[in-house]
């Protein structure tokens, strides 16, 4: 296991507390920053819409019976790759978010830094930290 992700900002949205958990020492043992976990909606709009430096989102669909588009939908107006982390078939993420990455659960550590390997490279600001 290497740093692969080292300098990347990895927002976690997940409601299962051992997955996002387990999500988090991932990439953390990949070198990322995990800035969570969030396991509300409300919480995850807030930060998504906040002011920290976020390069991608792990994102699980349902929080506690919510989707959690409204917060992908921040995350993407900032310029944030959103990875969909989900047991639901594909076709059942809605097609507005076609362009997101989905990982499938049960996930395996390799499939989740290939999909976050896959995220462009983006400037981060000067006041980002």
């Amino acid at each position: 296991m290497g740093m692969e992700l080292t300098g990347k900002a990895v927002m976690v949205i997940e409601d299962d507390y051992v997955i996002a958990q387990s999500l988090v020492v991932l990439l953390r043992s990949a070198g990322a920053n995990a800035i969570g976990p969030f396991g509300w909606l409300d919480e995850a709009i807030r930060h998504a819409a906040s002011d920290a430096y976020i390069d991608a989102a792990l994102v699980d669909v349902n929080l506690h019976g919510e989707y959690s588009y409204p917060a992908v939908d921040a995350l993407l107006a900032r310029g944030a790759h959103v990875v969909f982390m989900t047991g639901y078939a594909r076709d059942s993420i809605k097609p507005a978010y076609s362009g997101c990455t989905v990982c499938t659960k049960p996930f395996r550590r390799a499939d989740v830094v290939e999909a976050l390997l896959s995220v462009p490279g983006r400037q981060r600001p000067a006041h980002a930290s």
